[in-house]
C-alpha cells in the first residue's frame, strides 16, 4: 500500500469532464397532461464506473443517472459524466484507484445535476433538479440510490421591451 502525504496535492489532472450519453424522452401520453404537471419524487438510479490503463496512472471516471422505467414517469432518461484523470509524473501521491472511490461521485455529480436539469428544462415540464447526494454512503456500493428528484416549475417567460 502506497503511503499518501496528506501535507501535499494529490498529485492528479483533470484532463476533461465530458457528457459521454445522454438520452431523453416523454412519456407515451405526455401530452395528455399539461405543462405545469409537476413531476415529483422520479424515481433513479444511479451507478459511478472506473476504468484504468494496467499501470494505474490514466482513467476514465463515470457517473450514470437514469430514470426507472416502473413508475412510468413522465420523463424518462440516461445521463453519464465521464472524467479523464491522470497521475501527474513527479507528483504521484495519491493512487487514482483511491481518489475514484473517495472522490469520484462528488468530483463528477454536480456536473451530472447540471446536465439533467438543462436538458430536462427543454421538456414539456421544466426541469428536473437532482437532489443532494449523501457521497459518504454512496461511496461503500457501486450501486447507489440518488433519491428522489426535486422538479422546479417553469415560470412565464417576461416579455421584454424592444427600445
Amino acid at each position: 500500500m502506497t503511503t499518501v502525504d496528506r501535507t501535499k496535492p494529490p498529485g492528479l489532472t483533470i484532463g476533461q469532464i465530458l457528457l459521454e450519453r445522454a438520452v431523453f424522452e416523454h412519456r407515451a401520453d405526455y401530452l395528455k397532461h399539461p405543462p405545469g404537471t409537476p413531476i415529483k419524487d422520479l424515481p433513479l438510479a444511479l451507478e459511478f464506473r472506473l476504468g484504468l490503463t494496467p499501470d494505474g496512472t490514466k482513467g476514465v471516471l463515470k457517473l450514470t443517472v437514469k430514470t426507472r422505467d416502473e413508475a412510468k414517469p413522465l420523463y424518462r432518461f440516461e445521463l453519464t459524466m465521464a472524467a479523464l484523470v491522470e497521475v501527474q509524473a513527479g507528483h504521484a501521491n495519491l493512487p487514482l484507484e483511491r481518489y475514484a472511490a473517495v472522490s469520484g461521485m462528488s468530483l463528477l455529480y454536480p456536473f451530472l445535476r447540471e446536465a439533467v436539469a438543462n436538458l430536462t428544462q427543454r421538456g414539456r415540464f421544466g426541469p428536473v433538479w437532482l437532489s443532494p447526494l449523501n457521497v459518504a454512503a454512496a461511496v461503500e456500493g457501486a450501486r447507489v440510490s440518488a433519491g428522489p428528484a426535486k422538479a422546479v416549475r417553469r415560470r412565464p417567460a417576461r416579455r421584454v421591451r424592444a427600445r
